[in-house]
């Protein structure tokens, strides 16, 4: 995720939306498949997940089972972003890239 560009960053932040995530409650289990992709608003999660700190990206990426667990400590809330959603910019920000290489290539 450290390689995106600013646009795909800035589309990802306009499609998340805000998940409450009650005490106790796992949001992610280790072996299940992954189909989003978290980030820390508020509260702390098991594991010691500050604010801000994103977690479940290797689902998204890679379309594999959660490699672990995470579990709510205290009532909280993550940023939420879906795979179909996540793959969908991905694969617009390639097509958008690719005509404009093929742009500079007719030069």
């Amino acid at each position: 995720m450290k390689h995106l560009e600013q646009s795909q960053i800035e589309e990802i932040v306009a499609c998340m939306y805000k998940k409450q995530i009650p005490h106790g409650c796992f949001i992610i289990r280790e072996g299940e498949p992954g189909d989003a992709l978290y980030v820390v608003s508020d509260n702390a999660l098991l594991g010691r997940m500050e604010v801000g700190r994103a977690f479940g990206e290797l689902a998204l990426l890679y379309n594999c089972k959660r490699t672990a667990s995470v579990r709510a400590v205290t009532n909280a809330s993550a940023w939420t972003l879906d795979r179909r959603t996540f793959q969908q910019i991905m694969m617009s920000s390639c097509i958008h890239r690719q005509q404009e290489n093929m742009k500079f290539l007719k030069r």
